[in-house]
């Protein structure tokens, strides 16, 4: 049985989709920059 499943956060008061594998979160880069108002293609390099 696979112990995967998403969640829902609250950041910057906006939702967040987080991966949640074997009580490790993952998340994607993109909506935290964009939330906290940092370019993303400036992140990239």
């Amino acid at each position: 049985m696979s112990n995967t499943k998403l969640e829902t956060i609250q950041f910057h008061n906006q939702q967040l989709i987080v991966l949640n594998h074997e009580n490790k979160p993952y998340i994607a880069m993109k909506p935290v920059c964009e939330n906290i108002g940092l370019d993303w293609a400036a992140q990239l390099y």
